[in-house]
């Protein structure tokens, strides 16, 4: 029954990839004990097909956003689950260097498509010139410099600003 079971749930994930993000697929046995068998009645609810559009986009490619969507994990597409996965694009252009990015969503219809559009407003890119540690320090600047996270600026890159990184860095120092 357990490799019935995955091949179901790889149809509901195939379903839910595909936008029916409330997809359901179950299995239902039917022991018959005149000839010890079992007859399994596989019931697929697809729900609405739902569909993701983001404007507003120029940094980062739909590809690298379309899989922080909560939708086929969660296999709900909710007014809760639009603003979890508004916060997940945030956190993908925060992963990038844009703090200030905004991301709201809203859905309507186009026809028997639920379209949610994610308004992404990427505000500015956030770029790290340098770091300084100012004040009297037991340990040297030079130091505390080799413990914290840092990729070094290049030829036509600065260093990008992530906040998540400058907590853990604080912690580290």
């Amino acid at each position: 029954m357990r490799a019935v079971e995955s091949r179901l749930q790889g149809i509901e994930e195939r379903l839910r990839q595909e936008g029916y993000y409330g997809a359901r697929v179950t299995a239902r046995p039917d022991w018959r004990p005149e000839g010890n068998r079992v007859d399994l009645e596989i019931a697929v609810t697809a729900g609405p097909r739902y569909r993701a559009e983001f404007a507003g986009r120029s940094a980062l490619s739909e590809s690298a956003l379309k899989p922080r969507l909560t939708f086929p994990e969660t296999g709900s597409a909710d007014a809760f689950e639009q603003e979890a996965s508004a916060h997940q694009l945030e956190a993908a252009y925060r992963e990038h260097g844009y703090h200030f990015v905004t991301v709201k969503a809203h859905e309507t219809r186009d026809g028997d498509v639920h379209v949610i559009h994610f308004a992404i407003d990427e505000g500015p890119r956030v770029i790290v010139e340098s770091v300084t540690f100012p004040g009297d320090h037991s340990v040297p600047a030079e130091e505390l410099a080799k413990r914290i996270e840092k990729k070094p600026p290049g030829l036509f890159r600065r260093g990008r600003f992530r906040p998540d990184t400058l907590e853990r860095d604080v912690g580290v120092v």
